[in-house]
């Protein structure tokens, strides 16, 4: 999530990890999860939500270009 707080300036992604913590949702689930399911089941803002699930895979890229 600091990675989005980075990349967008926004700290609703901060908030938004409070409520995946709440609801036992991992980082590593956001690659089979819904922005529809995390904005209804999680309360959290539909963009913020939408732009976790889009970034999921850019950012465990990004993971890899670190190993290198």
């Amino acid at each position: 999530m600091e990675w989005l707080d980075d990349k967008y300036a926004d700290s609703d992604f901060l908030r938004a990890y409070e409520k995946l913590k709440a609801k036992k949702i991992g980082v590593d689930l956001l690659g089979s999860i819904s922005a529809e399911c995390l904005s209804d089941r999680c309360d959290i803002i539909y963009g913020t939500a939408l732009r976790m699930v889009e970034a999921y895979p850019i950012w465990k890229e990004s993971l890899k270009d670190k190993d290198k």
